[in-house]
């Protein structure tokens, strides 16, 4: 499990962006269990689990 929290402008891995063609983001989603994203107290908040297979 990876939690990531930066105080950087509103960001959400989670939704699709269709004008990126090739990103990290795109790469993460296709390896990770799964990716919860929240803003909290003006905070990105984000936690990755990627299980052992």
């Amino acid at each position: 499990m990876i939690s990531v929290k930066d105080m950087g402008i509103d960001f959400n891995p989670v939704a699709k962006n269709e004008e990126l063609e090739f990103d990290n983001i795109s790469v993460l989603n296709s390896i990770a269990d799964k990716i919860d994203y929240s803003r909290v107290l003006g905070l990105n908040s984000t936690v990755i689990t990627i299980k052992n297979k």
